[in-house]
């Protein structure tokens, strides 16, 4: 599914008259998973690839992110941002102190953040996405699970994400998330999606 970041490297890099080769080389990684951050494959890019690609494409990782605020959109990001952290706390329980513990962020800075107060900077985001496994988009993007206690994710990926963290689902497999790595993490994740798939073929209605 594609997402801001990955229609700006697209955009970027086709303005810039880069090739999909001369950034990977650039940027340290192959032409297939440039490809991959471009059509939104891979959503998740780790910190340091988004600033090198910020770098190569002659911007900054909070406009390459879409989250370069203006006067009129400050409001509303403060606003989403608050609500996706929120969510994202009460989907794992826990609370401002321990998020603090667990992160090294200030606990005052947090909870202006649930509150609305304020917006955090580029480094925090990238704290708090490394932290909760999820991508930057999850936590600075609009979502259809706000005011909607019936969602469940706004795409597969997503689904399955919630899927893997439920307490029940964890005590079914008989494995913990927490002692994963995040490589783990998505490895497992694309087992469930291939299986879902390969099951589902013996079912899929015939016309």
């Amino acid at each position: 599914m594609k997402t801001l970041l990955s229609m700006n490297i697209k955009n970027l890099r086709k303005k810039k008259n880069m090739t999909l080769e001369e950034l990977a080389e650039k940027v340290g990684t192959s032409k297939q998973t440039i490809q991959r951050y471009e059509s939104g494959k891979i959503s998740n890019i780790p910190s340091d690839k988004i600033e090198l690609l910020a770098k190569y494409l002659d911007t900054t990782p909070a406009k390459l992110m879409g989250w370069e605020i203006s006067r009129g959109s400050e409001s509303e990001i403060i606003t989403t941002f608050a609500l996706n952290l929120q969510y994202y706390m009460d989907r794992d329980n826990i609370s401002i102190t321990e998020l603090a513990e667990k992160t090294n962020l200030d606990s005052a800075k947090i909870y202006r953040w649930i509150h609305g107060q304020t917006s955090p900077i580029m480094a925090d985001v990238y704290t708090l996405k490394d932290y909760f496994h999820i991508n930057v988009s999850d936590l600075i993007e609009r979502t259809k699970r706000m005011g909607d206690p019936n969602y469940i994710g706004k795409d597969i990926s997503e689904i399955i994400d919630t899927l893997i963290r439920n307490d029940i689902v964890q005590e079914f497999g008989q494995y913990n998330l927490t002692e994963m790595s995040e490589d783990d993490i998505s490895e497992f994740k694309e087992q469930l999606l291939d299986s879902i798939k390969f099951f589902a073929g013996r079912y899929k209605k015939r016309a």
